[in-house]
């Protein structure tokens, strides 16, 4: 039996053996043709070569047109980079504190005076710098730079210390705020050059289309000359409650320290100001890129920029109308097209619509031509003429379309704009109709009360003075009767209102 054992261990010791001896020689093959095809793969008989020194009239065709769109990409940074800048700004917030001490020890005269306490409570003052980081753009070779508002008020207000380092040259330059815009975010520096610099070239932002390259570039969170590629994700962006700016969107990355900075196209050429993007929890801001960005078309920018270089401010159309909007419904009872006009519910004595002969119950249809669709259409066509300039307004009026010239002047400011509008108010017997309350008025009946279950809720409310409903005139509670005697089973209405001095169409249907 021992050498039945003995040829066992002789049998298993030589498996062994050989098992390494196939590893090892396995081994030399593998690395020797290993180090063959890679000799040839980075010698002359390789196919490809991704080295530097790769010969292109080799490349396989897909391949030459992927390097043409890198080198288009390597073209634009190299056009458009060093004409970006980093703005650091900063600004020092002070405020008291009284002494928490005195606060809990303070009201008890015996612990006053035995912990020898002041008799009223010392204050300290307190200071802290906040600082804020950004991105500009030049615009010009002596020194205007074009940047985000936001990007200069780190702590709510325009801050007084502001550097601008030119990535090219890496000097900084304190500058000046030449002027600037609340309405649509853009401000406007100047610095005193002490070298060439380079300027960007500023494309026509109204021919971006969605699909369209985007180029991105800034210093996020400090990292000077980012640049970022995408796509235009959509254009005329209504978006943040700005009616005087409408939106590029785009999915190129964009993080803290991009606002500011330039949206480029494929050309290199700047079509618009990258300005904020949006959280996955629908809040606006710079908190982290989620590829849904926004930038200020240049075009707005440009206006913005002419004005606050000739006169220091910016100044916007105004005519001088109240704008209610109409429902599809209501347009459809007036024989209007669906998705057109804005009703005009107050006319301003002595505006230019007043003189150019324009009416309370007038329906704005297009402004130069262009449709009008909403109260924001009727605003940026407006906003966007300089006092002086004329501007055509088509109306429908009675059934028929009515064609005013006018001249828009300077549009006021947002504190006169606010003035409250008067409420009218009715006092006597009172009348009901649908669950509408009304009480007599001076031009028609005055709404009391509207209640929750009625049709009307939602439309009419307290305070409102109801002058006609489905064509016939409501000038005092008896009228309104006969109306609500004669209409028991109406569905459908088309009731004209004052809200104040507002004058306002609704139409709707009671399914």
């Amino acid at each position: 039996m021992r050498w039945i054992r003995f040829f066992r261990r002789a049998l298993k010791n030589l498996f062994v053996v050989n098992l390494v001896l196939a590893g090892f020689i396995f081994g030399v093959v593998f690395s020797v043709v290993f180090i063959t095809v890679g000799c040839q793969t980075n010698g002359k008989g390789g196919n490809i070569s991704f080295a530097s020194s790769v010969d292109l009239s080799k490349l396989p065709e897909e391949y030459k047109y992927a390097y043409s769109v890198q080198r288009v990409l390597n073209e634009v940074a190299e056009k458009v980079a060093p004409a970006v800048v980093n703005i650091k700004s900063e600004d020092v917030i002070t405020w008291k504190e009284e002494d928490p001490f005195y606060k809990f020890f303070g009201e008890d005269e015996f612990l006053r005076k035995f912990f020898d306490l002041p008799d009223r409570p010392q204050s300290r003052t307190y200071r802290r710098v906040v600082p804020s980081l950004g991105s500009g753009f030049i615009i010009s070779k002596d020194g205007y730079i074009l940047s985000n508002l936001h990007v200069l008020k780190p702590a709510g207000k325009i801050a007084k210390n502001i550097v601008v380092t030119v990535l090219k040259s890496g000097r900084e330059y304190k500058a000046k705020l030449v002027g600037y815009d609340e309405e649509t975010d853009i401000a406007l520096l100047k610095i005193e050059p002490r070298e060439d610099l380079p300027v960007v070239t500023l494309g026509d932002s109204d021919k971006v289309r969605v699909g369209d390259f985007a180029i991105a570039i800034g210093n996020p969170f400090g990292l000077n000359g980012t640049f970022t590629f995408g796509t235009i994700s959509a254009v005329n962006r209504d978006f943040a409650g700005n009616v005087f700016s409408k939106y590029i969107q785009t999915d190129a990355p964009i993080n803290p320290g991009n606002s500011g900075g330039p949206l480029v196209n494929i050309f290199g050429e700047v079509v618009g100001i990258n300005t904020m993007i949006i959280s996955p929890t629908g809040q606006l801001g710079m908190a982290g890129n989620v590829g849904i960005g926004f930038a200020i078309p240049i075009n707005t920018a440009k206006r913005v920029v002419d004005q606050l270089i000739k006169k220091g401010k910016v100044e916007r159309g105004y005519i001088g109308v109240s704008i209610n909007e109409l429902d599809n419904d209501t347009r459809k009872q007036l024989g209007i097209p669906e998705d057109v006009g804005v009703l005009v519910s107050k006319v301003e004595p002595g505006s230019p619509a007043d003189k150019a002969g324009i009416k309370q119950g007038d329906i704005i249809v297009a402004v130069d031509g262009e449709k009008i669709s909403n109260f924001n259409d009727l605003l940026s066509r407006i906003a966007s003429k300089l006092p002086g300039e004329k501007a055509e307004i088509e109306v429908i009026r009675d059934g028929k379309r009515i064609k005013f010239v006018l001249e828009v002047i300077a549009r006021p400011s947002s504190e006169e704009l606010s003035r409250k509008m008067e409420q009218g108010g009715g006092e006597g017997s009172t009348a009901e109709y649908k669950g509408v309350i009304v009480s007599e008025g001076k031009r028609g009946v005055i709404v009391t009360g509207v209640n929750d279950d009625s049709p009307f809720y939602g439309i009419l409310q307290r305070g409102d003075e109801i002058v006609e409903i489905n064509g016939q005139k409501i000038s005092n509670l008896d009228d309104f009767r006969k109306f609500a005697e004669k209409n028991r089973n109406q569905k459908q209405f088309l009731i004209k209102f004052y809200r104040g001095d507002m004058f306002i169409i609704r139409g709707f249907t009671i399914k």
